[in-house]
């Protein structure tokens, strides 16, 4: 686990930093999500694929409606990458947390600089995926113990 969340940790950092994620360490990042998932859960396919997806729709959504003004491809990739290391339900942990931890930084950059400017994206969705890493499990339970499931 701890390769992809290097590879996470460094694209976030050049997200950051370029606002542009290097796609080889994207890819990486999703092959070692990948074998990591593999290792863990098996070949269960059904995971993998719900983690993966629901990670990623939101951000591919987004780039496509906004053709990339809102957000680029590189998040919609390590977004799916994300979903992959954490799978399902837990992904939805980690995308839930990365958009709820980026609109509030999102709203405190505004509120010192009122001039329109970007965020990276990247940085967030390591958030999320550490929150869905060490407490997903916690916090699902949390939350269907709050609506009665």
């Amino acid at each position: 686990m701890i390769l992809p969340l290097l590879l996470l940790v460094y694209s976030s950092s050049e997200d950051l930093k370029e606002k542009q994620i290097n796609w080889v360490l994207v890819v990486s990042f999703i092959v070692f999500s990948l074998l990591y998932f593999f290792k863990v859960y098996g070949f269960n396919f059904a995971l993998l694929g719900l983690g993966a997806f629901f990670c990623s729709i939101i951000p591919l959504f987004l780039v496509v409606v906004s053709r990339e003004r809102w957000m680029g491809w590189g998040d919609v990739l390590l977004a799916f990458g994300v979903g992959a290391l954490n799978g399902y339900p837990n992904s939805l942990v980690a995308i839930f947390v990365a958009f709820w931890v980026g609109a509030l930084f999102g709203i405190i950059a505004l509120g010192v600089n009122k001039k329109a400017q970007t965020l990276a994206f990247g940085p967030y969705l390591l958030v999320g995926c550490l929150v869905a890493l060490l407490f997903a499990d916690r916090l699902i339970a949390k939350y269907y113990s709050l609506i009665g499931f």
